[in-house]
Order: C-alpha cells, then structure tokens, then sequence
C-alpha cells in the first residue's frame, strides 16, 4: 500500500539577514538595481518580483568545506559507516585533524581498514538496518550511534527508514554520541575535551540552522502542490514539520498494481503537481506518472540526490549542509516553479583550516 504522512508543526529559522555592499558598477547597471533594492524583492529566474523569503535572507556563498592537510603518519585512525558520518566527525574534531585520520569504509568493507583503525563509529541497526556490521571482534572500539528517541523513527515495510539525516533537527540530537566517542581516543581529560566541545557546539548550531532553514523555505510552496511523492520513504524526515503532505510509493520489486495508483494520480492532476521525485525506472513512479498523463496532466520524473550519500570532494554538496540545501532547493524549484535565489548560510562558518601536524613539518614525505 502507498504510504501517506501529513506534517502540521512549523519551526522558527533563526538565520540572521546580511546585507552586503554593491559592487562597482557601471552607472547604467546601478540605475536599473536600483528600484529593486528599495522593494527589498529577489528577483526569480523568471524576472518577476518575490517577496522576501527564508532563503532570501542568507548570501549565496555556496561555502565549499576546506579540511586540513593530509595528517601524519603517526595519526590515530578513525573508521566512519557513512558519509554524514563522515562530515559530523571532520567538523566536530575540526581542529584535531592534523593528529587524526578519518576515513570513511568502502563498499564492500575493507577488513584491513577495519583492523588498522583505533576507533569505529558506526549506524546502530535501528537507524540504518542496512549499515555495515562491524565484527564483535575487532581491535577497535566500536562507538554505535543510536537513536536518541526510537518513537520519532519512520518505518517503511516495518523497518526504519534509512536516513535519519534528512531530518537536520533529529540529526542535531545524536551529535552529542559522535561528540562522546571522539573524546574517549583522546583520553577524555579535560585539556583534550576542549576542542571537541567546541566543535560541537558550532557544528550543532550550524545543524540546527540548517533543520530551521529548509522546513521554512519547503513552507513557502503554496498549498495545492504542495504534495510530495517519491521512491524514497526517508524523504519524509525532509519534509514533516513543513505543512507538506508526502507519499512513498512502494519498493520496485512489488508487482505494479494500478488501481492503487488511481486515487493519487487523480490528486496529483486536480492538484496540478508538477512533479515525482523519483527515478525514471521506478516502476510504480513511471504508472503514476502514465496514469497522471491519461488525465490531461504531465509530471516529471525528478530523482533526488544526495538521500543516500554527499556530493564529490570540492562541492558545496560534499558538506553535510550543502546537500541538504540542494535537495530543499530541488524540491522548491520543481513544486513552485522558482528556484530560491540564495543558499544556507550558518552564523558559524566553517572554521579557517589548521594547520599541519608537526611531524608533517619536518618533509614532504611526513605523513604520506
């Protein structure tokens, strides 16, 4: 059966404006911004006038994570299941870095990098059934997050939907147990405590931004197709709390059964929703949307990137944030028609990169 959810909270997003100066220009060019800045309107990619929005209020620096050089040989080693785990981790300890060496296990998982790191810090089961099982037996210690309350986890075929992340404000509750198992490599000594806290806290108030910001912006699609429909069941950490009705369509392997699929398509047409976000081979997202067509009413076929990983290194989406942001403004553009102008800022950046660990210093080949 079509899984169904409707979210009726709304949050608060807690970005401070920025107003930034105005570049040199020539006079004819000023002349015309002119009457735009004493609106205090965006300007949509289709020349028309918006009001002001919550992702107006962040510039668009598109910040592209910058993390430290290659650590020295002599670097603890810290073993992560994902790739947001991977982010939580590089930024918590930001300023560890150098004296650390975090690296994200491979698919299929590498027994040798299992057996040469100090410290694991992996999914529990009940957030990600299909999380890489780390042996009972490795040297290690296996830090395991689980989830801070098990009753705020979406099932689908009554397993936990991967994807906990998509949820920045849930996500922002189980930093605290990455935070906890960082500091045990370090002795857990206040002098080595220090940093990690401060990691924490400017990583979980950027988190926490970030939750504000996309459940404010996914809030600015008007009613009638504001309806989202996908092959990805976790999606609905994304948009509850966000006044936004979602549906998953069943798994691919389930044998297509159109009548199912009568009810939502009706809705989707009458509603003008203009697109599915899901992939073009997914059986029951292609019937949905030939049913839709049957009606009078085309709906793309929009997959969504990033539910599952992060973008490439040297991306904004290689950041946590980044990838969440893009998703949000995917979503918004496709449902509303204009894409949100600017993109999440927190009010705190990203820290500067620190620098080399000494041994690093003493050759070129140190650490290498």
């Amino acid at each position: 059966m079509l899984t169904k959810a409707t979210s009726s909270a709304t949050t608060t997003a807690h970005a401070a404006n920025a107003r930034t100066a105005l570049p040199t220009l020539p006079a004819l060019v000023l002349l015309a911004l002119i009457p735009l800045a004493q609106t205090g309107c965006e300007r949509s990619p289709q020349g028309k006038d918006a009001p002001p929005s919550a992702a107006a209020a962040a510039p668009d620096t598109g910040e592209i994570p910058r993390w430290p050089p290659t650590p020295a040989a002599s670097a603890r080693t810290i073993v992560v299941t994902s790739p947001v785990l991977l982010d939580a981790v590089r930024h918590i300890a930001f300023t560890r870095l150098p004296s650390l060496r975090v690296e994200l296990l491979g698919d299929p998982p590498s027994a040798e990098v299992l057996l040469a790191a100090d410290l694991i810090i992996a999914l529990d089961e009940s957030l990600d059934p299909r999380s890489v099982p780390v042996p009972a037996d490795a040297p290690a210690r296996i830090a395991r997050i689980a989830p801070p309350d098990a009753t705020r986890l979406i099932t689908a075929s009554s397993n936990p939907a991967p994807g906990v992340h998509l949820d920045p404000l849930l996500w922002a509750e189980l930093l605290p147990a990455i935070h906890a198992a960082l500091i045990s490599i370090d002795g857990g000594t206040p002098e080595a405590k220090a940093p990690y806290d401060a990691g924490l806290e400017r990583y979980r108030d950027r988190v926490s931004t970030l939750g504000s910001y996309a459940k404010k912006v996914l809030g600015t699609i008007p009613s009638d197709p504001a309806l989202i429909v996908s092959d990805e069941p976790s999606l609905e950490y994304l948009t509850r709390g966000a006044m936004i009705e979602f549906v998953a369509l069943p798994v691919r392997d389930r044998p297509v059964v159109r009548p199912e699929l009568a009810t939502l398509a009706g809705r989707l047409a009458e509603r003008r929703v203009p697109a599915i976000f899901a992939a073009a081979d997914h059986p029951w997202a292609a019937a949905l949307a030939e049913m839709c067509r049957s009606l009078g009413h085309e709906v793309r076929l929009v997959p969504l990137g990033f539910v599952r990983t992060l973008g490439p290194e040297g991306t904004p989406e290689a950041a946590y944030a980044g990838a969440i942001d893009s998703m949000v403004r995917t979503i918004v553009a496709e449902l509303q028609g204009s894409v949100p102008v600017r993109r999440f800022t927190s009010t705190h950046p990203m820290p500067p990169v620190p620098p080399a660990a000494e041994s690093d210093r003493a050759g070129p080949a140190a650490g290498r």
